[in-house]
C-alpha cells in the first residue's frame, strides 16, 4: 500500500497499473476508493439490507420480529433494531407487519 504522504512525490500511469517518483517504483497499482469512511451504522446497514435480499420467499413472510432475531444471530450485537427496521423497511417497502394474502 502507497502511503498518502508519499504521493506528493509519486506520478500515476494509470494506462500501465504503475506509479513512478524519483526514489519509488511501483507496479500493479490499484486505485480505489476507500471503504474506511464507511461508517459502521451504515456497514451494518448494508450487510443486513443484502442479508434480507438473500432469504427466500417463505423466510421472509415470518413475523418481522423472528426476522430480527434470526438477523441478530447473523450479525450479533452490532445490529440494532432501528438499523433493521431501515433494512426491512427498504427492501421489503414496508414498516410493520407481515406481507399481506
Amino acid at each position: 500500500m502507497i502511503k498518502p504522504i508519499e504521493w506528493a512525490d509519486i506520478w500515476p500511469m494509470f494506462a500501465t497499473n504503475r506509479a513512478r517518483g524519483p526514489n519509488y517504483s511501483f507496479d500493479d497499482v490499484e486505485i480505489f476508493e476507500s471503504a474506511a469512511l464507511e461508517k459502521p451504522d451504515e456497514k451494518i446497514l448494508r450487510d443486513c439490507m443484502n442479508w434480507l435480499r438473500a432469504q427466500n420467499s417463505a423466510a421472509l413472510k415470518q413475523k418481522k420480529a423472528m426476522l430480527f432475531h434470526q438477523a441478530k444471530l447473523e450479525f450479533g450485537e452490532k445490529l440494532t433494531l432501528s438499523n433493521f427496521e431501515a433494512a426491512y423497511k427498504a427492501i421489503l417497502g414496508r414498516s410493520r407487519g407481515r406481507p399481506k394474502k
